[in-house]
């Protein structure tokens, strides 16, 4: 699945909702979104993705210039991954919406996020 959405130029939308994704799965899809230049809006909720591969996806997300939308809710990101979050989303130039509801963050990281 992976190597063929790297090469996709049509695909605008991949919701891979309650698939079983883990940070393993998580590395793979890393590497489309380093490459994939048309996909908007990337949807992995309600899998078990953590810390290690919200890290990997950070750093993709980092390099994409096309994502709008990313939702990694109900998966096991923790106050670990607070620091990539923000790096994240103070290098995006395309992100309108991160939705990381419904993981393990502690109520101080929950209010350095809304500030």
């Amino acid at each position: 699945l992976s190597r063929a959405l790297t090469t996709n130029r049509t695909l605008l939308e991949l919701k891979l909702t309650r698939t079983r994704t883990s940070d393993r799965g998580a590395e793979a899809l890393a590497k489309l979104l380093r490459e994939n230049g048309t996909l908007k809006v990337f949807s992995l909720d309600s899998n078990q993705i953590g810390d290690r591969g919200f890290e990997l996806l950070s750093r993709a997300l980092e390099e994409n210039r096309s994502v709008e939308c990313f939702n990694l809710s109900r998966n096991l990101v923790s106050d670990r991954s607070v620091e990539p979050m923000l790096s994240l989303l103070r290098s995006s130039r395309t992100f309108e919406r991160l939705d990381l509801s419904r993981n393990l963050f502690s109520t101080p990281s929950k209010d350095t996020f809304r500030q």
